[in-house]
């Protein structure tokens, strides 16, 4: 008997310990979110999609690649449709930071 009670709290203090400490979501809900990124046109591409869980929402930190010859201004423009996307889609998530990079052609 001891036995179980000893299993199921080592088991609700490590969901517990990861949530706190802001651990990373399932891969599956990364990727979907990585997938929702890449569709909008002017991105060119995904260098990286990283996340962390607070609580029950989750954070995301995704870096793009978008056309060399552009301006910082339309840069902005595209990381800021990649950011509401990804904020209109999913009501969990309740911050995104969208970093711009050149694509490497």
């Amino acid at each position: 008997m001891s036995f179980f009670i000893l299993r199921n709290a080592i088991n609700l203090i490590r969901d517990n310990v990861h949530t706190l400490m802001g651990g990373s979501p399932p891969r599956y809900i990364v990727d979907m979110v990585t997938k929702t990124a890449a569709e909008i046109d002017s991105v060119e591409g995904i260098v990286a999609t990283r996340m962390r869980t607070l609580g029950a929402r989750h954070v995301v930190d995704i870096e793009i690649y978008v056309d060399r010859d552009l301006s910082v201004w339309q840069g902005h423009n595209i990381a800021e449709q990649v950011r509401s996307r990804i904020l209109s889609k999913y009501d969990d998530i309740i911050d995104v930071m969208v970093h711009v990079e050149p694509s490497p052609r």
